[in-house]
């Protein structure tokens, strides 16, 4: 399906098109619909009262560990050429794509850029950011993978009926 999308316009998958054939191709070997497919919970019930994993199991976990691997060092190779290059480091690599016509996301964040100080901070959070993100992912440490997901469970404090439920939860 990608490759004939792809030859039919070459636009519609401009960068991420390597990483998508790559992860459809792990893709085939996990269980996908291990979560939100009807009788999902009485499968995964199943598989937990297996004593010794089966083959289905084994080519499920190498599966996932290497599209989270692939991830990982897309983002950590993404992190260091921009570590490496020039515009990345003046921080102005932002304020360079906010005028291209093609990537323009609106006034307002072209009018950010115009500012040194939010262009520099932009780019090197950018920069940051992509050279964590594979150490966050790929650690063993609950700490780690938790924090990751404060900003959400932040946002539905407004939304549960009382700060009291929300701690129960976690």
């Amino acid at each position: 399906m990608m490759r004939s999308l792809h030859n039919r316009n070459q636009d519609i998958l401009e960068g991420g098109d390597n990483l998508a054939q790559i992860l459809i191709l792990f893709m085939v070997f996990t269980v996908s619909n291990a979560c939100f497919a009807p009788g999902a919970k009485q499968r995964r019930a199943r598989l937990r009262e297996q004593e010794q994993p089966t083959v289905p199991t084994v080519l499920h976990n190498l599966a996932a560990f290497l599209i989270v691997f692939q991830t990982a060092v897309l983002y950590f190779a993404a992190g260091y050429w921009k570590i490496t290059g020039k515009i990345w480091q003046d921080g102005v690599a932002r304020y360079y794509i906010s005028r291209i016509t093609g990537f323009e996301m609106s006034s307002a964040y072209a009018h950010l850029m115009n500012n040194a100080f939010a262009g520099t901070a932009v780019c090197y959070f950018t920069t940051f950011t992509e050279l964590a993100l594979p150490f966050a992912i790929l650690s063993a440490r609950p700490w780690v993978r938790k924090a990751e997901t404060w900003p959400w469970r932040a946002c539905t404090w407004a939304s549960w009926p009382s700060w009291a439920s929300y701690a129960s939860a976690c």
